[in-house]
């Protein structure tokens, strides 16, 4: 029985053959695709040029992606600092197409808070295409299945913010950096995580507090609402689906509440 899900090791040229697919590196020289499929193309870092014979090149930057059916050169611009990936879907006639770059969020809502955009559509119903796929961080997908062979680049992650440190090889780095009289302050920690991983030594730039007007520090707020508002809320929340912005929540919430009222 085959894997359900296979890890590809990263690098130029052809990773992986499936039946009527093929999947390709690229980060090191030009990458010439056969006449026999349509060649999905996504730019993972720097850029890549696309061109097809007879035509000028398309330029696809970092998070970027495209198609180009039949014979065509995907080649870095500057080696060893453009990368990115190619999938052959064999035998089908797909058309010429740039797009991106990627959101930071898809346009169609998907299981367990994920959204999902159709990034290269098909042509004809049954046709290969190139989806996005975002997941929230700290999502735990529901186990599902697909009748079709899916693959897939990871553009984007915050496993980096998850990661815990090694604090004791953490302070030790630390120690070299300020004895270098290197500026700690450009690390992005703040002064009482420094002065605690340097063991009481940092005294960094003091910056100023901000507060916040008609918030008094320490005391319990409660928000209240009325029925309407309550529905408004939640229908704004139903409508807006998973999202990050605040600004954008509250704008539609402002604007059903005036419907309700007109």
């Amino acid at each position: 029985m085959d894997a359900a899900f296979e890890l590809l090791k990263d690098g130029h040229g052809l990773l992986r053959e499936l039946p009527g697919v093929r999947v390709w590196g690229v980060d090191d020289g030009a990458l010439v695709l056969g006449e026999d499929a349509t060649h999905f193309v996504f730019c993972h870092q720097g850029a890549l040029t696309v061109r097809q014979s007879g035509a000028w090149p398309h330029v696809l930057t970092a998070g970027m992606y495209g198609s180009a059916p039949g014979k065509c050169e995907v080649r870095p611009v500057g080696q060893d600092l453009s990368r990115g990936m190619v999938i052959s879907a064999l035998g089908w006639l797909g058309m010429m197409t740039i797009g991106g770059p990627l959101e930071k969020r898809g346009r169609l809502r998907y299981i367990d808070g994920c959204t999902d955009s159709l990034l290269v559509p098909p042509v004809r119903l049954g046709d290969p295409c190139l989806n996005g796929l975002w997941f929230p961080m700290g999502t735990q997908q529901t186990m599902h299945t697909h009748p079709s062979v899916r693959i897939g680049m990871i553009a984007d992650n915050q496993l980096a913010l998850q990661a815990g440190w090694d604090e004791e090889l953490l302070a030790q780095e630390l120690d070299m950096l300020q004895a270098s009289d290197f500026d700690l302050d450009l690390l992005g920690f703040d002064g009482d995580e420094l002065t605690k991983l340097l063991g009481g030594e940092f005294e960094g730039e003091e910056e100023p507090e901000e507060e916040d007007e008609g918030i008094n520090r320490g005391v319990a707020l409660a928000i209240v609402l009325s029925p309407q508002e309550l529905m408004t809320w939640r229908r704004a929340k139903a409508e807006l689906g998973y999202s990050t912005d605040k600004a954008a929540f509250w704008k539609l919430v402002e604007d059903l509440l005036k419907e309700a009222d007109s």
